[in-house]
């Protein structure tokens, strides 16, 4: 589409994935506001927050983590589509450069068109 948010059946699709998740999300976070405290060992530091906010902490940090390494992992395949990209556009400047050089083709010669009928003539008889 042109607005740039996909089709509609996409976003049905999209609403229909998100509203269970975000209504679990909810439940979960309402189910388990009990304190949880987290110590930052060998540092002295500890931290109490509520066992839902420290899952979703979690969730999000490795969410987060794995898009980081997917990121790095995917990075010479990047470098090699960047480099044939620039290829690309190398030989499409040749190729033009190459028409712009090329002699337009001739034109046959009355003579030369003559005999090609005449060809063309006797092979439809035959």
């Amino acid at each position: 589409m042109a607005d740039g948010r996909g089709s509609p059946l996409k976003r049905i699709f999209g609403w229909l994935i998100f509203l269970p998740v975000l209504a679990g999300a909810v439940l979960f976070a309402l189910a388990n506001r009990g304190a949880l405290t987290i110590s930052f060992w060998p540092a002295p530091y500890t931290v109490t927050t509520p066992v839902y906010l420290a899952a979703f902490a979690a969730i999000l940090s490795g969410f987060f983590l794995g898009g980081v390494f997917a990121w790095i992992g995917f990075g010479r395949k990047r470098a090699l589509l960047r480099k044939r990209a620039r290829e690309i556009e190398r030989l499409k400047s040749e190729i033009a450069e190459l028409k712009r050089q090329a002699p337009a083709p001739a034109k046959p010669t009355e003579a030369e068109a003559a005999e090609t009928a005449r060809r063309q003539l006797v092979a439809a008889q035959s």
